[in-house]
């Protein structure tokens, strides 16, 4: 993962953007709450997954 490594060149060039002060950013997806918390189930969920059929 770069994701460090390369935004310290924003932070150099004064390029980087935080909205606000960068507190209560929500991070995640809709529905991360439901997605599996081990590894072995979140390599399986795709598999798994069913969506529901919107009528």
């Amino acid at each position: 993962n770069y994701g460090l490594t390369l935004s310290i060149w924003d932070y150099l060039f004064k390029t980087n953007y935080v909205p606000e002060d960068g507190r209560d950013i929500e991070l995640g997806f809709s529905g991360d709450e439901t997605f599996p918390k081990d590894f072995v189930n979140q390599e399986l969920y795709p598999l798994k997954f069913k969506p529901k059929n919107e009528d």
